[in-house]
């Protein structure tokens, strides 16, 4: 991310969205990075007819421009469109960056670690310099195969860690330990330790399994203080690797 304190809104390209964008004040903008979701949609035109993709990606281009505009970078996903979708065999993702560069908006494009070797060969080829962002439900995050996963799709893509946004779709925590416990399984095992020795709960902890550290630290905080952590932890971190 360009500026790590920037809020990430996470958007349906839709109407009202769009509406919102366009009326932005000038500090409120510099101080989000939004993550715009085109949604895979039924646009009717004048008459009935149903636009194509490529009118409807098109459209979201625009509007991107217009209600955004050129002089700050936004992330753009496409995963909502329905699987295979394409424009004239090209990725869709890749085709709608292109479309919002050519109109001079700074779209990052994000993809998953599910994308198929030539998509991300593609959105690569169509990322323009402005780097790419990986984005990964919290469940697939928390698996021991998840970081060699994602480097090999940084691998494919041709980029390095520090060239990538890395958003983690984590559901908003509340009472329910059992959420606070797969946030807090995002932490390293050094990291669950230090914070737990900052509290002071780590005696007799440190040749625990890792799950006794989480545990321990879900007891310790709240909820709400467990996501805090576990964010300022993944901001600070400078190489990804198995837990």
């Amino acid at each position: 991310m360009k500026d790590a304190h920037r809020y990430v809104p996470v958007l349906k390209w839709k109407a009202g969205e769009q509406t919102a964008l366009r009326n932005l004040t000038p500090d409120v903008k510099q101080a989000i990075f939004p993550l715009l979701e085109v949604v895979d949609v039924s646009v009717r035109t004048g008459g009935g007819a149903t636009k194509s993709l490529r009118e409807h990606l098109n459209h979201a281009a625009s509007q991107m421009e217009k209600c955004w505009g050129t002089s700050a970078p936004l992330l753009l996903d496409t995963h909502l469109l329905s699987p295979g979708r394409d424009v004239e065999g090209a990725s869709a993702l890749a085709y709608v960056v292109e479309q919002a560069h050519a109109l001079n908006v700074a779209a990052v494009p994000v993809v998953s670690t599910d994308c198929t070797p030539d998509d991300l060969r593609a959105v690569a080829g169509a990322a323009a310099g402005l780097g790419v962002a990986v984005r990964a439900p919290i469940g697939n995050v928390v698996k021991p195969s998840f970081p060699s996963v994602l480097m090999r799709t940084l691998k494919t893509l041709g980029v390095s860690p520090g060239q990538v946004d890395f958003v983690i779709d984590v559901r908003e925590v509340g009472e329910d330990n059992r959420e606070a416990m797969a946030v807090a399984a995002l932490l390293w095992r050094d990291e669950a330790l230090a914070l737990l020795k900052a509290r002071g709960r780590a005696r007799g902890l440190r040749s625990k399994p890792r799950r006794d550290l989480y545990r321990a630290l879900v007891e310790s905080v709240t909820p709400t203080a467990v996501r805090r952590c576990v964010r300022e932890a993944l901001k600070t971190r400078t190489t990804w690797r198995a837990a």
